[in-house]
């Protein structure tokens, strides 16, 4: 396992796109055009650790639907906030960077429907996307705020919410731990096989082969599921889905992410960084 996303990031990718041989730039993803070496490895990071909390989230789901877990409101906070948990009690400061691309990720999608005068989906099962963007940011004050003290997102929160994150992580924390203590695994692997679909699609092979040599699938085994006692028959995978998605089935028991979810990270990015240029 490498020791940073980005330095995956330019050993997989970036140092052949942008300094390969005459011709290379043409294998450079839309995304990337006239992205520099140093930003094009950013925008790997910030695909791989987004990819990784994601992988997070629909493990979270997974957890709750095959041990039957209760849930005291949203489903979709919980797991957030799972995610959140897990990566930082790894105590991995390259997962740790993986929370700051994830709490990124919500603001620049904010900011971008807010840009474009898309109505906020209140109804919507999801929080809105900033609030998810903070409900990250002060998990990660509340476990460590000397840490995270410095993030620009945490310069933002008044001192009093500041202050209340550190009770709200420790008591979050502790809730999902006591749900999940009779469900840990105390020695060996879990029995979950893991799959990185072939796709024709010349756009999205590139990401398909960044993952997997990346084994961005056996990060998220490692996480979380060898953690638990699951039955055999979980598939982790990832796939074109025709859309930038990602998905626990419980019928099939898989979790899937979608190549277009890290294509649109991708794009997410880049668009903030050539807009900023200007």
């Amino acid at each position: 396992m490498q020791n940073t996303f980005s330095k995956l990031a330019a050993a997989l990718v970036v140092s052949a796109w942008l300094s390969g041989p005459s011709g290379a730039q043409d294998e450079v993803p839309a995304e990337f055009a006239g992205l520099s070496e140093e930003q094009a490895e950013e925008v790997w990071e910030f695909v791989f650790g987004n990819a990784l909390f994601v992988l997070m989230h629909e493990a979270g789901h997974m957890l709750i639907s095959e041990f039957e877990l209760p849930v005291l409101g949203r489903e979709e906070d919980a797991v957030d906030a799972l995610s959140t948990i897990v990566i930082l009690e790894s105590d991995n400061t390259v997962y740790d960077n993986a929370l700051i691309d994830a709490s990124d990720s919500w603001f620049l999608t904010g900011a971008a429907a807010g840009a474009a005068g898309a109505d906020f989906e209140f109804w919507d099962e999801h929080s809105v996307e900033e609030q998810r963007a903070y409900a990250i940011v002060c998990m990660m004050i509340g476990h460590d705020a000397e840490t995270f003290g410095g993030l620009e997102a945490v310069e933002e929160m008044p001192e009093e919410r500041r202050e209340s994150c550190v009770w709200e992580y420790q008591q979050t924390a502790s809730s999902w731990f006591r749900l999940l203590e009779p469900h840990l695994r105390e020695s060996g692997e879990t029995p979950v096989t893991i799959t990185y679909e072939e796709v024709s699609q010349p756009d999205l092979a590139v990401y398909a082969a960044a993952f997997r040599e990346a084994g961005m699938l056996e990060m998220a085994k490692e996480l979380i599921a060898d953690a638990f006692l699951l039955d055999s028959g979980i598939d982790f995978q990832m796939a074109s889905c025709g859309e930038p998605n990602a998905f626990w089935d419980p019928a099939e028991r898989t979790i899937t992410y979608c190549y277009e979810l890290g294509q649109a990270h991708a794009e997410l990015l880049a668009d903030y960084m050539r807009n900023e240029a200007r």
